[in-house]
């Protein structure tokens, strides 16, 4: 794809940009129909080179129309999904861009330009502290140029001034280089380095309105502004959501975890939201360890948690006998033995629910209607540590809040477990079901960002056994070991 955003700021004409909305991952439109005949996996190839055409013309409205028939035939495959998100992101669908690159990162797409775009749809939302927590920690897949500008972006000017003039001391510095510190100078405040960075590649007639430009997205928390500038699109203030029917996975609603008057209760609560240091981790427990866990509430696993040119892997197609792995990412602390304990003597198989294929039945414009559970799911290599709390139900209602509060949380699994700290027996609260580190990580970074506690774990050791239902079926007990 021709279309490379992060290299349009040497270009970018000034694109004022209007506050979003808050709106959720997932919207009730249906999938564009540009075709009576329902999409498959063998059409999905095709609709995807005409979003790529159609991006190439700038005509968003079609792009996103041919890339989400694209996804909707073959929703496995992570350039697709990719494709997706760069046809919303051009169209100025933040919400909805962010959640299509979530979903390709989930399916194994950690290549520099769609961290990048990802990191620009959160922006695009006024999501700063995500954003940079993603750049960061990503930094190994991003070239200098764009790294240090995505960190001036993200409201880190002073660092991205270090990264960049460092890269200007390189054999192989570009215009694109220069410019992009002439950026970072001037959110840095330092318009005299500013001008003269962008004199070194822009016409002398021209140098004010670069100046005046970079004014604009200078202000004091613009990132909405400094997206549109660098992307040169308005954002969309009713963007109404990826349509549920292109989930990785199709979601079964939430159950309503009421947080019902509890003694103790605000008082976790209260001490959760502050920046206070969880519980010791400590090692893995052993047979011995007083370690049960509560059964896991609701499996909502949909897809959830940012542009240099960069080569794409072969796109999968119908005749494709398999997509390669990809690697996994490093993981991150020691792993916790997690065993979900359940009541009945035979493990349930699990069951994926995957995206719709190439038989399924055409997308209905219908919302979704949650269907039962019929068994386990996948765990994930990843999962988010909470905190903890003093009884089970205190652990329920803490999901119930920070669930509400962080909306991503819904597309995940949680899991509790008794623990014994001091002598004092607490419940771990952890949200299950990351793919890899990186959205387990962005979803860390948003729960921090909206004053919460969170760790990153790996999950390797997670028991599969057949789960039963916490929230609904609060007469269960723990399990003795």
């Amino acid at each position: 794809m021709k279309r490379d955003v992060i290299l349009k700021i040497a270009a970018s004409s000034m694109v004022f940009a209007t506050m979003l909305t808050g709106c959720g991952p997932f919207g009730g439109g249906s999938v564009a129909s540009m075709s009576s005949k329902p999409a498959t996996a063998k059409d999905a190839a095709t609709y995807a080179k005409k979003a790529e055409q159609a991006l190439e013309k700038g005509d968003t409205d079609d792009a996103v129309a041919y890339a989400e028939r694209s996804v909707a035939g073959f929703g496995s495959d992570p350039e697709t999904r990719a494709l997706l998100g760069q046809a919303y992101l051009a169209a100025g669908r933040m919400a909805s861009a962010e959640r299509s690159f979530l979903d390709a990162m989930e399916l194994g797409k950690t290549d520099a330009r769609t961290i990048l775009s990802l990191s620009l749809a959160q922006l695009g939302q006024g999501k700063a502290d995500q954003a940079k927590a993603l750049i960061v920690s990503n930094r190994q897949f991003i070239p200098a140029a764009d790294y240090g500008l995505a960190l001036a972006l993200a409201g880190d000017s002073k660092t991205a001034v270090e990264v960049l003039e460092q890269a200007i001391r390189e054999a192989n510095v570009t215009a694109r280089t220069r410019q992009n510190l002439g950026l970072a100078y001037a959110l840095d405040g330092r318009w005299k380095e500013a001008k003269l960075m962008a004199l070194q590649d822009v016409a002398p007639a021209a140098v004010n309105d670069r100046v005046m430009e970079w004014a604009q997205m200078a202000r004091p928390g613009a990132y909405e502004t400094r997206v549109a500038t660098v992307l040169n699109v308005t954002p969309v203030s009713n963007d109404p959501g990826q349509p549920v029917q292109l989930a990785l996975q199709q979601s079964y609603a939430p159950a309503n975890v009421a947080a019902s008057a509890d003694e103790d209760y605000g008082t976790e609560v209260a001490s959760f939201d502050r920046n206070t240091p969880l519980p010791a981790i400590g090692p893995a427990p052993t047979a011995e360890a007083e370690v049960d866990f509560l059964a896991r509430e609701n499996y909502v696993k949909v897809a959830s948690v940012s542009l240099p040119a960069s080569t794409p892997s072969p796109r999968m197609t119908a005749d494709t006998p398999s997509a390669k792995a990809q690697p996994k990412p490093a993981r991150v602390g020691q792993g916790t033995k997690f065993v979900v304990e359940s009541d009945k003597p035979t493990p349930t198989k699990a069951v994926a629910v995957q995206a719709k294929s190439a038989s399924a039945p055409v997308l209905q414009k219908a919302a979704y209607q949650p269907v039962p559970k019929s068994g386990g799911s996948q765990s994930g290599t990843h999962l988010v540590q909470l905190g903890a709390f003093s009884s089970p139900e205190s652990a329920k209602r803490a999901w119930g809040i920070l669930s509400s509060r962080n909306s991503d949380l819904n597309g995940f699994e949680y899991a509790s477990s008794r623990i014994n700290v001091k002598g004092k027996t607490l419940y771990r609260l952890a949200a299950v079901g990351f793919g890899n580190a990186q959205t387990a990580e962005a979803m860390c970074a948003g729960i921090k960002a909206r004053g919460g506690n969170c760790i990153v774990r790996h999950a390797s050791s997670v028991n599969k056994a057949a789960p039963s239902r916490m929230a609904s079926q609060s007469e269960k007990k723990l399990a003795s070991r």
